[in-house]
């Protein structure tokens, strides 16, 4: 208890100082021409006190592993560049899985063997504003530590994003949750420091005084609290549940009619239905830009958004990082990002042959503002890489790495929030099969879209024999959302969402003949 009222004051001490005035444009275009001009000495500054000086690092296990000193890892990137260096480390075993990063699996190179917990890979260079949940299979949360500089940083690309879409005249809304998940709170902070405060916080979960969540709660309170002492207030959130899309429907519609359509910043499938809702009431959404992420942006999406005569464009972020792609406003692809090689380097690396073109996304962390430290770290995603130079906002700073088509491979993500392959393992391998008999394989989760909303198919192999369905769903819910707070609150958006539901066949196998625990259906 004393550690958290510990935490708490701080967080509000960091706020105040956050809130004083609004982040000028030309200061955010600055301080990104800057990282992108010493990315070679951000990386090595990097290696250098979060890796070489930290021997108890898993990636200088890894280094050490590898055969790489710190004199070695200076000449590669003064010969070979950022991405060439990287590459090269990625090629000697000094990588992460998704799995690995997260602390849901050991570590393995040859004769290394490493455990490792969510801890390993914290930033120790961040004075943690506050820390949030970010799920986890063993238990304890994957602290995901989120400080004042990390968001004045995310506010520079924020500035880029209402200059690239002529947003700064227009009223901004949100449809995002309430805390424990961390995006609402953040993007509603962000919205008030560049001096374009969101007009309306509509949530998808209620503020909770259940002693779970009670921290939670004060915390958003506080927040709000102290935005309006100190005149520049945030709005209180309120809770609109998934089933009462239209309320936020009818906001956007009634600033259409008053002249001026408004910007949405919420997940895809929450796009769909405000869209869907608009459609069916006879509202008209005609201008309204919806600025989407937590889940891929596909066609099927896309088509029933602009029904509405909205239009969306997709954002590429994760929790551990933050934003990893902005939206670039000339985009021959439909959810098209600048890569944010300011703070980021990606090395690419083959994502099979049914990627369709795509690799792997592998990041590296180059400035101290990261909330975690990632070496080469597999983020479960694969998109299209592309070079090219474009007219928006973000081009024009120097943002010339474009992705597009991003799929996460192994990730299950319904409304937004989610969980990795990883997660699900326990369930299907053990659980599931103990419970309901049959073997391991008889077992699958599949994530697919339908109608433009995530489905989440428990499939079961009819060998199984006669099953209580909702028992069963029951059991995958509360499996899931045991533990956390955040997890459980997961959960409870895919209950309101009904996205969960019993299929009954034989599992997806690969190639090779595997049936593996998740399986993910990507457009």
């Amino acid at each position: 208890m004393t550690s958290d009222l510990l935490r708490l004051v701080a967080y509000l001490r960091g706020l105040r100082g956050f809130l004083r005035r609004p982040v000028s444009a030309e200061a955010s275009r600055r301080l990104l021409r800057a990282g992108l001009e010493a990315r070679d000495a951000n990386l090595l500054r990097f290696l250098d006190t979060c890796v070489f000086d930290r021997p108890g690092s898993p990636y200088a296990a890894l280094l050490r592993h590898a055969g790489i000193e710190r004199g070695d890892a200076a000449t590669l990137v003064a010969t070979e560049g950022t991405e060439g260096a990287l590459g090269h480390l990625y090629d000697k075993g000094v990588y992460l899985s998704v799995g690995e990063f997260k602390g849901l699996e050991p570590i393995r190179r040859g004769s290394l063997e490493l455990e490792t917990s969510h801890e390993d890979f914290d930033n120790p260079l961040l004075r943690a504003g506050y820390s949030g949940e970010s799920g986890g299979s063993r238990g304890a949360p994957r602290r995901v530590m989120v400080d004042f500089e990390h968001l004045f940083h995310e506010c520079a690309y924020q500035v880029l994003f209402m200059d690239a879409f002529a947003l700064w005249e227009r009223p901004c809304a949100l449809w995002r949750p309430v805390p424990p998940a961390r995006a609402g709170l953040q993007n509603a902070l962000r919205s008030v420091k560049v001096g374009r405060p969101a007009e309306r916080w509509f949530s998808q979960t209620p503020l909770s005084l259940r002693s779970a969540l009670v921290r939670d709660t004060v915390l958003t309170w506080l927040t709000v609290a102290m935005s309006r002492s100190a005149g520049h207030p945030l709005p209180v959130p309120v809770h609109v549940p998934l089933a009462e899309a239209e309320t936020v429907a009818r906001w956007l519609a009634g600033k259409v009619e008053a002249g001026t359509a408004a910007h949405l910043d919420t997940v895809a499938s929450s796009a769909v239905r405000v869209s869907v809702a608009a459609r069916d009431a006879g509202l008209d959404l005609d201008g309204t830009l919806i600025r989407v992420g937590g889940e891929p942006f596909t066609r099927a999406k896309a088509d029933l958004i602009e029904a509405s005569g909205a239009k969306a464009v997709a954002h590429y972020t994760m929790a551990e990082t933050g934003r990893i792609g902005a939206a670039c406003a000339d985009a021959p692809e439909l959810d098209d990002v600048h890569l944010l090689t300011d703070r980021l380097a990606l090395v690419s690396r083959a994502a099979g042959s049914d990627a369709g073109g795509r690799t792997k996304v592998v990041l590296t962390t180059l400035l101290p503002v990261c909330p975690k430290v990632m070496l080469n770290v597999e983020t479960g995603d694969s998109a299209v890489v592309v070079g090219r130079d474009c007219g928006c906002a973000a081009g024009e700073i120097g943002f010339r790495t474009h992705l597009h088509t991003i799929r996460g491979d192994d990730k299950l993500t319904i409304e937004g929030m989610g969980f990795v392959g990883a997660d699900v393992l326990l369930l299907v391998d053990e659980l599931l099969p103990r419970r309901f008999g049959g073997a391991p394989t008889d077992y699958q989760l599949v994530d697919r879209e339908q109608d433009g909303l995530q489905r989440l198919d428990v499939v079961v192999d009819p060998s199984v024999g006669p099953l209580d369905e909702r028992e069963l769903v029951e059991v995958v819910l509360e499996t899931l959302g045991s533990g956390l707070a955040y997890r459980r609150m997961v959960v409870d958006v895919w209950r309101q969402a009904d996205a969960v539901s019993v299929v009954r066949r034989a599992p997806h196998a690969t190639r090779t003949a595997k049936v593996q625990p998740l399986h993910v259906i990507r457009p």
